[in-house]
């Protein structure tokens, strides 16, 4: 009668072929190396770049006219053409955007262009690097065009 009882307390019970499980026992993954969460991905882009410029905000770190680096800033453009840019506009550009607002921005030019999701944090990679090698800041005027051109980049390697 014993041996009967172990063997019932000993029962292996097995799944549900559908269901997912995990070897971690507690975590599940929502994304894989081969098929990754792009919006968690371009998330945490977005918020990393808000998080360099609130840090060279406060800071109080600048981008020279006169500097090379300048061409990646929208000021150079606001003061070239400032007709173009109405009051709303220009306090607008000037502040620091949201993370939802930087999410918005990434995921309307990764459903235009279409480039792989890695592309996203290899142009973050590609943003650092500049940084620490020019010493540029990250602005609320430099982010959109300093993206916007190392994006391509991102997407040829």
């Amino acid at each position: 009668m014993e041996k009967k009882s172990m063997l019932q307390r000993t029962r292996i019970e097995h799944k549900d072929p559908d269901q997912k499980s995990s070897t971690t026992s507690s975590i599940m993954a929502s994304s894989t190396i081969t098929k990754p969460d792009v919006k968690s991905m371009v998330h945490a882009v977005a918020t990393i770049l808000q998080s360099q410029m609130m840090e060279d905000g406060s800071v109080g770190k600048q981008i020279m006219p006169h500097s090379d680096l300048y061409f990646f800033c929208e000021e150079k453009y606001i003061t070239e053409k400032p007709d173009a840019f109405d009051e709303q506009r220009l306090a607008l550009l000037k502040e620091t955007p949201t993370v939802d607002n930087i999410y918005e921005f990434i995921q309307a030019l990764y459903d235009c262009a279409q480039f792989s999701p890695e592309c996203c944090v290899i142009c973050l990679i590609y943003i650092n690097r500049l940084i620490a090698f020019t010493g540029m800041p990250l602005h609320p005027t430099n982010w959109r065009p300093m993206y916007s051109a190392l994006i391509p980049v991102s997407y040829t390697h």
